[in-house]
């Protein structure tokens, strides 16, 4: 009987709460909902990013090598503008992705997003110095 009222203290002892803390500290603590949903609305912003400057790029070459369409140099106007409202928002969502979140979003995927972000905005501040 005195054996299990000692490891009935020693059960007592291991459920304290410092005890749990450090049992716990291994393991992930889970994302809130709107940490997650910051995230992929980040994601999809940099995705955007992505297409907006690709198709840019593609579109400014052809209009370069056909003076003629101005249509094209119209749609590489629209395609900067967009990209740079986009690059906007995706700076701001980085910054509040890492006040929210508790795990952050690799180094190297946050560096190319700002990178992403950050070029149409320079390409539009170079455009309209000129």
């Amino acid at each position: 009987m005195a054996t299990k009222q000692k490891n009935h203290k020693k059960n007592r002892r291991r459920l304290r709460p410092n005890n749990l803390s450090k049992r716990l500290a291994g393991r992930r603590l889970p994302e809130s909902r709107a940490g997650e949903a910051l995230a992929v609305a980040w994601g999809v912003s940099v995705t955007m990013l992505a297409f907006c400057n690709l198709a840019n790029i593609g579109v400014h070459y052809y209009a370069s090598n056909h003076p003629d369409a101005m249509q094209m140099a119209v749609l590489g106007e629209l395609l900067l503008f967009f990209g740079t409202v986009a690059g906007g928002i995706s700076l701001v969502l980085l910054l509040i992705l890492y006040r929210v979140r508790r795990v952050m979003p690799p180094r190297g995927v946050a560096v190319f997003g700002v990178c992403l972000a950050v070029a149409p905005i320079l390409a539009l501040g170079m455009q309209t110095l000129r």
